[in-house]
């Protein structure tokens, strides 16, 4: 699994802040949930080729991966808008 400080190839170096954003809401996920959403956003892998590699049905896979984008979502929200609402709260002044 990806570590926080382990680069999965996909952000650039220049948004290093939501890169480490990123990989720290992942590694807060469920083991369960973070080995399916890695394994098919990241890897690129199949729900059929994890669901036979885990031996656990395709119907939980899909459950996982949807339960780890509800949690980023929403971590990754509110990150943004404890960033970001004072630098746009501050140019309206």
């Amino acid at each position: 699994m990806l570590g926080a400080g382990e680069d999965p190839g996909f952000l650039s170096t220049d948004n290093e802040l939501i890169r480490e954003a990123l990989l720290n809401a992942l590694d807060e996920l469920p083991v369960e949930q973070r080995e399916v959403f890695v394994r098919h956003e990241l890897e690129q892998e199949s729900f059929k080729e994890i669901s036979e590699d885990l031996d656990v049905p395709i119907n939980t896979l899909l459950s996982r991966k949807h339960y780890a984008i509800k949690f980023l979502r929403k971590r990754l929200t509110s990150l943004y808008k404890e960033l970001f609402d004072d630098t746009i709260e501050s140019t309206k002044k």
